[in-house]
């Protein structure tokens, strides 16, 4: 069976995802995303499509991934308290992921939003 994407907002997260793949310095290197210098790192493309996701309505998806990525303690892994995290990578709206996390860990945000 053929799958073929008629969604134009998914058609757009990938066409963009895909330019930044195509022209993206190798890793660990910085480049430029749509115009701002930007390392390519693992956190870097995860908070890429997640500030893709979150475009059209930043506080409800922001406020979903907080709920869904909550740690033991209570604190979320994607939040607006970046005191917190070792590694806090900006998003956008003063939204904050933790650039620290695990591979698990980023994989697991995504799955708890699908």
């Amino acid at each position: 069976m053929c799958h073929y994407l008629t969604n134009f907002v998914e058609i757009s997260y990938l066409s963009q995802m895909l330019r930044w793949e195509n022209t993206a310095p190798p890793d660990g290197r910085k480049g430029h995303l749509d115009g701002k210098g930007e390392v390519n790192s693992q956190i870097s493309r995860l908070a890429y499509v997640i500030k893709l996701i979150a475009r059209d309505d930043e506080v409800r998806v922001y406020s979903t991934f907080e709920r869904h990525t909550r740690r033991n303690d209570g604190r979320s892994y994607i939040s607006r308290d970046p005191s917190w995290m070792n590694a806090p990578y900006e998003l956008t709206s003063g939204w904050y992921c933790e650039g620290g996390a695990n591979i698990k860990q980023k994989q697991d945000w995504i799955d708890s939003v699908k």
